[in-house]
């Protein structure tokens, strides 16, 4: 197994040690989990990379991580770099056949200005989460992005399930102050 370039690239030598140590412990969960977000073994191996460039940038909270949350985490961060590869490769297919962004939304479902409105509401969203509490974050992403359910959550997290409910309802309301924030350029 090759060790990504970007552990081997990591300046400082604790920093490097950690994630070489962390790749070594994860390395096949998180195959495994690119496996069967993709369709061949080097897409996968791709996600993991793409995965490992994000993990590293995170090093910090890596370190802080209890280990059951951060098996969560690598998980978590191994699908969205799957995500991504999917999505880029979706919009690459749709501009090689000759799309174009208007006529995306002439073709879509959605008015031109119902698919804007979209649009901003869901950048307004990514920075109004990225505006609240690490914990917070990771449980709205696991929740909403993940499609995790509040069982699997309160696995996770080592809580009862009703206490990811609460949370989540608390969350929301952090969520729904943060937009409102935003958008009132407050």
């Amino acid at each position: 197994m090759m060790i990504p370039m970007v552990i081997m690239a990591i300046e400082f030598d604790d920093d490097r040690a950690f994630m070489h140590e962390l790749y070594m412990q994860h390395h096949t969960t998180m195959m495994k989990m690119a496996i069967t977000l993709t369709t061949s073994k080097a897409d996968a191996e791709d996600v993991v990379s793409d995965a490992c460039v994000s993990l590293v940038k995170n090093i910090s909270v890596l370190r802080q991580l209890d280990c059951n949350i951060l098996e969560g985490y690598i998980i978590s961060t191994v699908k969205n770099a799957a995500y991504a590869l999917h999505r880029k490769r979706k919009k690459r297919r749709e501009m090689a056949d000759g799309g174009s962004m208007i006529e995306h939304f002439a073709l879509s479902e959605q008015s031109p200005d119902e698919s804007i409105m979209y649009r901003c509401t869901i950048e307004m969203l990514e920075k109004a989460i990225t505006q609240l509490q690490e914990e917070d974050q990771l449980v709205i992403r696991m929740k909403y992005f993940q499609k995790c359910t509040d069982k699997e959550i309160g696995s996770l997290l080592d809580i009862q399930e009703v206490s990811v409910r609460s949370r989540l309802t608390r969350i929301r309301r952090k969520l729904l102050i943060a937009m409102e924030v935003l958008e009132n350029g407050k």
